[in-house]
């Protein structure tokens, strides 16, 4: 399966969603957000930056199992399992509040502009909860797994190969993200 990396605005992304009620929604997300003490400028909504790119989903599983067993000092596995989310190197990192991979180990839906330490879940346009990431932390956690687990680019077999493709397409769009000041949306 393909999964789509996005980077624009909610009035973009979100079909017949009205620039006014995402206007609307972010500032009551600003609010809760202000609330727990977390500060983020948010972003424009009536942005026309737009940007899409594909990745096979089994991509972003060898990242995040790369992740996980770069912090547990293990080796790599050489094939991707196909319940890959119950290996026990990634269930105890991806449980972990201590993780210095936190962004890349859960399934964040939307990376928003702005630094905060945690993910947390919010309602989003649809009224679904969605889990939401930091773009800051996102490209922090990006590079520090770049130079610990890809010191030279070098991939050893085909899930660091798989990991090392799905991480330099995060590190884009997420600087992309960031550049543009727009969330980051994985679906």
């Amino acid at each position: 399966m393909r999964i789509e990396l996005t980077v624009s605005s909610f009035a973009g992304c979100y079909e017949g969603a009205e620039l006014k009620d995402t206007q609307t929604w972010q500032a009551a997300l600003i609010d809760v957000l202000k609330e727990n003490e977390i500060m983020i400028d948010g972003w424009q909504e009536d942005s026309s930056a737009f940007a899409v790119k594909e990745i096979d989903e089994e991509c972003l599983a060898a990242l995040a199992l790369c992740a996980a067993y770069t912090e547990a000092k293990k080796p790599l596995p050489a094939k991707l399992k196909s319940v890959w989310d119950e290996d026990k190197i990634y269930s105890k990192a991806a449980n972990s509040n201590d993780s210095k991979y936190k962004q890349l180990l859960r399934s964040v839906d939307i990376f928003l502009p702005g630094n905060f330490p945690y993910n947390f879940e919010f309602a989003d346009m649809n009224e679904e909860v969605m889990l939401f990431g930091s773009l800051d932390e996102l490209i922090d956690q990006c590079l520090r797994l770049k130079r610990s687990a890809f010191k030279d680019e070098t991939t050893v077999n085909q899930v660091s190969k798989m990991a090392l493709e799905a991480l330099n397409l995060y590190l884009e769009m997420a600087q992309l993200a960031k550049t543009s000041q727009l969330p980051l949306f994985i679906n």
